[in-house]
């Protein structure tokens, strides 16, 4: 696919971000076209992705993506990972996760995603080091050691938060001011390690969420304290193979953006982006994110949002300060929410249905469908992730 021409967006984004090996060849310009058409998971319009697309292609033309086994969610301040069922969560869940992963001692998880075996790997935000657990692990509650333990090699991994693979199987991970990559055989074995390839961009303050779409082009939030300095940037593959200082193909800046984090594509290739500061989660519609031949900057206002509410209770279903987003098969969306006025003194997971969203007309504060895992502890970024089954 040329990426010089106008594209837009892949709205089969893969939930958990895995793997792509062999799932580029598999799309084509009609799939893009179906995405847009609307409809829901099965139905005219083919939805997206769940989970690892070499398992199952998205779009792959044998039927629908499988709805997915559990949601996992990270737990910054109690150093767990915490993960519910699909049946859970068709109801208010204000109990205990189906599963509770308990990390090192010390760990502070931000995002999770899911390798091409089902492997779960995992930012730990406060030692500088990358986890992964085997598929086998994830199965019960307890205390697993990690297969694998990626650190620092005193330069590197510096504050992890996002991390995606791309097509390849290498692994980008977003730190302090710059991108890390690294390539399969990199990520085989514990310990310092190196990464094979930086990439650095004017406005990567605090790099967040990654995306890839279809294209292979690198999709990221880019947070700051500065608010002017918020902003979604998007890479080239040819960029992303040179490495070093790069000018994004395409800036997105709003001034809906404070503290970007989570960022996610929808069914019709919607742009929605999370501002934990803002208190929104904002929609920026396809056609004004479609990627440029050249360089190019765009100030954007939001097409709609979902705005937080001052309800600040035990009772609450408010974005108070968004972190990580991710839609399943159906078009809902789940959003891990701080909710505390100051900093997650009584955090949870919200779910917005995909009626709601569809209804979803400028800014509105919605009340969500459904209230997951209300927590004292504070989830940090909350990058999300989905099973497959």
């Amino acid at each position: 696919m040329d990426t010089n021409s106008n594209q837009l967006p892949n709205s089969f984004q893969s939930l958990s971000c895995p793997s792509r090996r062999g799932l580029l060849a598999s799309l084509s310009l009609t799939l893009l076209a179906l995405s847009a058409c609307g409809g829901g998971g099965g139905g005219a319009s083919a939805p997206p992705a769940n989970g690892n697309p070499a398992a199952n292609p998205a779009g792959n033309p044998a039927g629908p993506a499988p709805a997915y086994a559990r949601l996992w969610v990270p737990n910054y301040n109690a150093g767990e990972l915490r993960a519910w069922t699909r049946a859970a969560l068709a109801n208010d869940v204000d109990g205990m996760p189906d599963v509770t992963l308990t990390l090192p001692a010390t760990s502070r998880p931000n995002a999770l995603t899911f390798d091409a075996t089902g492997a779960l790997w995992v930012t730990d935000n406060f030692n500088n080091r990358l986890l992964q657990y085997g598929r086998g692990q994830l199965a019960a509650t307890g205390a697993p050691v990690p297969q694998v333990s990626i650190t620092s090699n005193g330069t590197s991994l510096a504050n992890p938060i996002g991390l995606c693979f791309d097509g390849a199987d290498n692994l980008w991970v977003a730190v302090t001011a710059r991108l890390e990559m690294f390539i399969p055989t990199n990520l085989d074995n514990s310990g310092p390690t190196t990464p094979n390839r930086i990439l650095q961009a004017d406005l990567m303050d605090v790099p967040a969420q990654i995306l890839f779409d279809a294209a292979g082009n690198l999709w990221l939030t880019s947070a700051s304290f500065t608010p002017n300095r918020n902003a979604v940037l998007v890479f080239t593959p040819d960029q992303l193979a040179a490495g070093g200082m790069q000018v994004p193909r395409l800036t997105l800046r709003s001034n809906a953006f404070a503290l970007v984090e989570g960022m996610r594509f929808d069914r019709a290739g919607n742009l929605w982006v999370s501002s934990n500061d803002g208190l929104n989660v904002a929609r920026f519609d396809a056609a004004n994110v479609a990627l440029p031949a050249v360089a190019t900057t765009r100030t954007l206002s939001p097409n709609a949002s979902i705005e937080a509410n001052l309800d600040d209770s035990a009772t609450g279903r408010s974005v108070r300060k968004p972190g990580g987003l991710v839609f399943d098969r159906d078009g809902n969306l789940f959003v891990n929410s701080e909710r505390g006025a100051v900093g997650g003194n009584s955090s949870a997971v919200v779910m917005f249905s995909a009626q709601q969203l569809l209804g979803l007309v400028g800014g509105q504060a919605l009340s969500a469908t459904r209230l997951i895992a209300r927590s004292t502890s504070n989830p940090g970024f909350g990058g999300l992730a989905l099973e497959l089954p």
